[in-house]
């Protein structure tokens, strides 16, 4: 489709909505940004659905502020975590509709914040995307089609080596250390009973289980056990090095369901995978020695540009390298 980027045209918008923040890309026909959005989670399965409707408005009522009044949405794309089975998809698509500013022609699909996260940071090409923010998950298609997720079981199972994880295995050793039954994680005990503001530290059960620490709350700790294992604390080390593992098992599986033993590239997206030193070098060099034949490669859009890229597609807009390069030049990491 030949696009000339006129208002006539409509616009597109990319959603990337995680455990924590959710952002929301306005593009033209050309891939041109011209807004931005963004607001507390829209992960249905950790809040009401009240919430989530209020989430996506703010969101929505930021990127498109500088548009003309009843612009002409043509389609919306959103990659949310929580995402998993047609059912989902359905739901979430019922709230997309209840926002002010989608008109009924407004196409509105829906995937899991992953597969964005992959079409953002290899520009659409196949590859495969290692998440590791609130939550975890391995996402990979290849060049046939074929996709194949790994982990993102969600919080009470899975999310290995994602904030959550390391925030819940922290407060794990706080409790421990502080009835001695251990003898490391002292440092770790102090920087998570200060982060929950505790007086005393028989305050955490009340702090925990009848104040409600939000999901979100509970990965905020996971900058705390990598600044312990940086000063030493070896509890911190131990859980660093386990959550690296871990992640680097489900490129592994992902690897061997999609591409075997040929070359292929990952990208690495989220707070907590692009961390750097020590839990990101920790985690490239796990991935390194369980698949050779993946090479590590920086993301080339974010997650809502690559949200962008499926909006345009699904509006009919063919990808072109010009648009790609536009989307590349504009818009949030």
């Amino acid at each position: 489709m030949a696009s000339s980027g006129h208002t006539s045209e409509g616009y597109f918008v990319g959603v990337d909505g995680g455990g924590t923040n959710t952002r929301m890309l306005v593009v033209d026909a050309l891939g041109r940004s011209l807004g931005e959005g963004h607001a507390g989670s829209t992960n249905r399965n950790d809040h009401p659905r009240a919430e989530v409707l209020a989430n996506m408005q703010q969101a929505f009522d930021q990127a498109v502020q500088g548009l003309p009044k009843g612009a002409n949405i043509r389609a919306i794309q959103l990659g949310l975590g929580g995402v998993c089975t047609s059912a989902d998809q359905a739901d979430v698509a019922t709230i997309v509709r209840d926002l002010r500013g989608i008109q009924p022609t407004t196409k509105v699909a829906v995937e899991n914040d992953t597969y964005i996260g992959l079409t953002g940071g290899l520009s659409g090409r196949p590859g495969m995307v290692l998440i590791a923010g609130t939550g975890s998950a391995c996402y990979g298609r290849n060049s046939a089609g074929d996709s194949w997720l790994c982990g993102g079981w969600g919080p009470l199972v899975d999310d290995v080596g994602g904030g959550y994880w390391l925030g819940l295995q922290a407060m794990m050793v706080a409790v421990r250390a502080e009835d001695g039954r251990t003898p490391m994680g002292q440092l770790l005990k102090k920087m998570v009973f200060t982060a929950l503001e505790l007086n005393d530290p028989r305050e955490f059960l009340d702090r925990v289980q009848n104040r409600h620490l939000e999901r979100a709350q509970i990965a905020a700790l996971a900058p705390r056990v990598v600044e312990a294992a940086a000063n030493g604390d070896a509890c911190a080390a131990a859980i660093l090095a386990q959550g690296a593992e871990t992640l680097a098992e489900t490129v592994a599986v992902t690897t061997q369901k999609l591409f075997g033993v040929a070359p292929c590239d990952l990208i690495l997206v989220g707070g907590l995978a692009l961390s750097g030193p020590p839990y990101q070098n920790q985690l490239e060099a796990r991935i390194k020695a369980h698949v050779p034949n993946v090479v590590v490669r920086q993301p080339e859009m974010g997650p809502v540009q690559g949200a962008a890229l499926e909006a345009l597609r699904s509006g009919g807009v063919a990808w072109s390298a010009t648009l790609i390069g536009q989307l590349q030049r504009g818009g949030p990491r």
